[in-house]
């Protein structure tokens, strides 16, 4: 073999050496860049899972926290719709703070027509699972002023949590101390 043949031929040699490592980086980028692209992938998962490690364990907290709201809630807030029950505080609320009852008043039920426990309540907007039934109370007799104030201030100390729609007062046309009263009262229920 003569030295040209040689020298060409380590040429050609060192040219696919060349062409061969070139190819071989090239490749190796390739599948490094797809690593990465699957480092990131497998990190931004990573991240989510934590987050959301964070956010039940905050809920959990939360959970035992609120746990006892929720046993006061439901002591304030009856599971039944006992009117009878509701008359008689009602009743005796009047009682102590000398108020004139002259009627209790629910709206009219549809219970014969589908069963219905609740046919009377209606659903509160906002508030899943609670419902509020309206009663009017009603003083035709006369009560001092004092005393209204007194019935109203049993209201609100009441077991039964309940809102004051609305309150009407008449001036008794005979005996100006006396007034007659209508209010508009929500009970709420949470079966």
């Amino acid at each position: 073999m003569s030295s040209k043949r040689l020298f060409y031929g380590l040429l050609g040699l060192c040219g696919v050496l060349v062409i061969g490592l070139a190819g071989s980086v090239y490749l190796g980028l390739t599948m490094l860049d797809e690593q990465a692209d699957k480092l990131k992938q497998a990190e931004i998962e990573r991240e989510a899972i934590d987050t959301q490690e964070l956010t039940l364990l905050r809920a959990l907290n939360e959970i035992e926290e609120f746990s006892e709201l929720e046993g006061v809630a439901k002591s304030i807030i009856p599971q039944e719709k006992d009117q009878a029950r509701t008359v008689r505080e009602i009743i005796s609320i009047a009682q102590r703070s000398g108020a004139n009852i002259s009627s209790i008043s629910f709206p009219s039920s549809d219970l014969g027509d589908d069963d219905n426990i609740l046919s009377q309540a209606r659903p509160v907007t906002g508030l899943p699972g609670l419902y509020e039934l309206e009663i009017t109370i009603q003083d035709i007799d006369g009560t001092r002023f004092n005393q209204f104030i007194a019935f109203l201030e049993g209201l609100e100390q009441n077991r039964r949590t309940s809102q004051v729609k609305s309150v009407t007062i008449t001036p008794d046309s005979q005996i100006r101390d006396l007034i007659d009263f209508s209010i508009n009262l929500s009970v709420f229920i949470q079966p």
